[in-house]
């Protein structure tokens, strides 16, 4: 028949698929959906601080320079909640200027 699949409050669940092969997903943070066996598709994102590790390795620039380029990057995920606090808070921190 199908699972009842859960997820914390920093994860998020993505159920798609489904009868006659339907294109809806549904989102899930810190819930539970339900998932029909070998027609819905299931797949887990955390929510945390991710750290990406980029490497090119034997690249050559316009002018021919040889170079090897190591590069990280700390992404996070905000959910729509999340970002409404984080828009609300870069919104105090600009100075307002007083209207004349």
């Amino acid at each position: 028949m199908g699972n009842c699949h859960t997820v914390g409050p920093n994860e998020a669940l993505v159920v798609s698929g489904g009868c006659c092969g339907s294109d809806q997903k549904t989102y899930v943070v810190g819930g539970w959906a339900w998932a029909w066996w070998l027609i819905s598709d299931i797949q887990r994102m955390s929510l945390e601080v991710m750290t990406i590790l980029c490497r090119c390795e034997n690249i050559e620039t316009a002018e021919g320079v040889p170079l090897d380029v190591t590069g990280v990057a700390q992404v996070i995920i905000y959910t729509r909640a999340q970002q409404s606090g984080a828009d609300a808070a870069a919104g105090l921190e600009e100075n307002i200027r007083p209207l004349h």
